[in-house]
C-alpha cells in the first residue's frame, strides 16, 4: 500500500526531478527505490550508469566504531558495490575487524582486508581535498598490553579506510593462492593461474583480466609467483599490490571451503563482462611508478645462482661484455668500493634484474628489484629467488631527489590521462622507507591527487614489498614487478561508449 502510494505522488514528476531526488539517498534506501516500479528502477539504473569508487578513513582506536564511521560515510550516497577494499592499521584485530566488515557487505561482494604500516586517505566527513598520511613506527620498546588495558580494551593508534567500488562493464572476484596443510612445501601455482585464467575466460571471453590487485602473506616470497603472471598475462593487464601485508578476504558468494590449505595471497581480478550492455562505456586501469632509486656502478651478469633455505641467493658474477673464462669478480671488495663510492655509511642498495623468459614461442622481460644483503669473495647475497644463471643486473640506490621527480613525472601523467577520460578512483601502494624521512614533507606521494585530480576518491597503503606492474603512463617503459623505494599508483578511468577507441 504505501509503494502505491509513492507511485502515486510521483506519478507527474518527470525523470529529472526523480533523479535528482534519488541521486540524494542513501545507499540502503536507494537499493529499496530501485524496487518501486520499473520507473524508479530505470532511473536509478541512469544515475548509477558509470562506474564510481567511494573511500573513507578513520582513525577512531576502536575498530568495531571506526567500521560503523566508515560504512555510514561510503553509503551515504547511492551506489551499489562490486568490490570493497579495506586497509587496517597494525594494531587492529584482524580477525576481529574482518568479522565487523564482512557482517555488514552482502555476501555477494567479494572483500579483502589487508593489515599495513601505514594508511593514505581522507578521513569520514572531512573535505574532500584533505588527505591524511599516517604512518606507524615498528613497536621495540613499548609495551602494548598496558596501553591496550588503560585506555579500557580499544586500540591504540588505529585506523581503518574502506574502498568500494561500482564497475558495471566487469566482473569482480577474489582468487586465493593456496598452500596444503599435508603437502606444506610449495605453493599451488599452477592451480592459482589456472582459476585465475579460467574465471576470465568464463566472464570475458578471454583468458586475460583487465586489472589484479595482490596481497600477500608477509611470511612468504610470492616473488616468483607475480613473476609467473608477469610472462602470462597480457602486456595490458594491470598488476599492483602489497606482497608482505596480513590478509583475510571472502569471495563472491563464497561456498568452498579451505579448511585445508594456509592462503599465501589474495587477488582480486577485474575481467571484462562479455554481457554487457552496449550503453555502458568501459572501465579502464593505467599503472604509474614513481620510484626512488637511480643506477650506479658497473653492470653485472650473473654466472651461478645458489638458492638456500631462507629465500637469498647467492649470485656469483662477471662484468657484462667481457669474454668467457674471464676470472669470476672479487665481490666483497666491488660492494665494499660501492658503498664507499655513495658516502652514506652503510645504506641499503639493491640489484635491479632483469629476467628474460620464454613463454609459448616468445620471450618477455621482467624488472625485479633485490635488496643486496651482503657477500663474500664469491658471492653477492640478495633477498628472494628467481634470478637465474645469465641474468643480467646493475646496482641501484635510493635517492630522494630522482624520487621526488618521479613523484611529478607520475603526476602529470595522470593528469594528462584525464584529458581523454574521466578518472574516477586511485589506489596508492607506498613504500614504507618513503614518507617524511625520506622525502622531507609529508604527504608528497598524494601529490599526483591533489592538483587537477583534487576530489577524486583514493585509498592507500605504506607497505614492505610494492607490486606494480603494466603499460606504464607517460612512456616510462618497462614495469618491475617489484619495486623498492617506490610509490605505485593504479588509476581507474571511464571512457563513454562513443569515445571508445582500440
Amino acid at each position: 500500500m504505501a509503494a502505491e502510494v509513492v507511485v502515486s505522488v510521483f506519478s507527474k514528476v518527470n525523470d529529472d526531478i526523480l533523479q535528482n531526488i534519488l541521486g540524494r539517498l542513501p545507499a540502503v534506501a536507494f537499493a529499496c527505490s530501485a524496487c518501486v516500479s520499473k520507473t524508479w528502477n530505470r532511473n536509478c539504473s541512469s544515475i548509477l550508469c558509470h562506474p564510481m569508487f567511494v573511500s573513507a578513513m578513520s582513525v577512531n582506536p576502536d575498530a568495531c566504531e571506526a567500521v560503523d564511521e566508515v560504512f555510514e560515510e561510503v553509503f551515504s550516497r547511492p551506489i551499489r558495490p562490486d568490490f570493497a577494499i579495506v586497509y587496517i592499521g597494525m594494531e587492529y584485530s584482524l580477525p576481529v575487524t574482518s568479522l565487523f566488515v564482512f557482517e555488514k557487505l552482502h555476501r555477494t561482494v567479494p572483500v579483502i582486508i589487508n593489515q599495513a604500516v601505514g594508511l593514505i586517505g581522507v578521513e569520514a566527513g572531512a573535505d574532500e581535498n584533505e588527505i591524511t598520511e599516517i604512518k606507524w613506527e615498528p613497536e621495540k620498546e613499548r609495551n602494548l598490553w598496558t596501553e591496550f588495558m588503560l585506555m579500557g580494551g580499544n586500540t591504540i593508534n588505529g585506523g581503518l579506510i574502506l574502498s568500494v567500488g561500482y564497475v558495471p562493464d566487469l566482473k569482480v572476484d577474489v582468487i586465493p593462492l593456496l598452500r596444503s596443510r599435508t603437502q606444506p612445501y610449495w605453493p599451488l601455482m599452477e592451480y592459482f593461474m589456472l582459476e585465475i585464467r579460467s574465471y576470465t575466460a568464463s566472464v570475458s571471453g578471454s583468458s586475460n583480466p583487465a586489472c589484479i590487485t595482490m596481497f600477500g602473506d608477509h611470511r612468504v616470497d610470492i616473488r616468483p609467483i607475480v613473476e609467473r603472471l608477469d610472462h602470462v598475462m597480457h602486456e595490458e593487464t594491470a598488476i599492483v599490490g602489497d606482497a608482505k601485508g596480513s590478509f583475510l578476504f571472502r569471495r563472491r558468494n563464497q561456498t568452498q571451503h579451505y579448511d585445508m590449505f594456509f592462503f599465501d595471497a589474495a587477488a582480486l581480478v577485474f575481467a571484462r563482462d562479455q554481457n554487457k550492455s552496449d550503453e555502458l562505456g568501459e572501465t579502464r586501469f593505467h599503472v604509474a611508478v614513481a620510484d626512488g632509486m637511480i643506477p650506479f656502478g658497473p653492470e653485472l651478469r650473473s654466472v651461478t645462482v645458489y638458492e638456500d633455505p631462507f629465500a637469498r641467493s647467492w649470485i656469483s658474477g662477471v662484468v657484462e661484455g667481457v669474454e668467457e673464462g674471464y676470472p669470476m669478480l672479487d665481490c666483497f671488495s666491488l660492494l665494499q668500493q660501492l658503498i664507499d663510492q655513495l658516502e652514506l655509511g652503510n645504506p641499503n642498495f639493491y640489484i635491479e634484474v632483469r629476467k628474460e623468459r620464454q613463454h609459448s614461442t616468445q620471450f618477455r622481460t621482467t624488472l625485479a628489484c633485490h635488496e643486496v644483503l651482503g657477500g663474500n669473495y664469491y658471492s653477492i647475497i640478495v633477498k628472494g629467488n628467481g634470478i637465474q644463471a645469465g641474468d643480467r643486473f646493475i646496482f641501484l640506490h635510493s635517492d630522494p631527489g630522482s624520487a621526488l621527480t618521479r613523484v611529478d613525472d607520475a603526476r602529470h601523467s595522470l593528469e594528462a590521462l584525464d584529458d581523454s577520460q574521466e578518472v574516477f578512483g586511485g589506489l596508492i601502494f607506498s613504500s614504507h622507507h618513503r614518507g617524511k624521512s625520506f622525502l622531507g614533507a609529508s604527504c608528497v606521494d598524494t601529490s599526483p591527487f591533489t592538483g587537477k585530480l583534487s576530489g577524486v576518491p583514493i585509498a592507500g597503503i605504506s607497505c614492505a614489498r610494492e607490486i606494480g606492474r603494466g603499460a606504464l603512463l607517460g612512456g616510462q617503459g618497462l614495469g618491475y614487478c617489484f619495486n623498492a623505494h617506490s610509490c605505485v599508483y593504479l588509476a581507474m578511468s571511464y571512457v563513454p561508449p562513443m569515445s571508445q577507441s582500440y
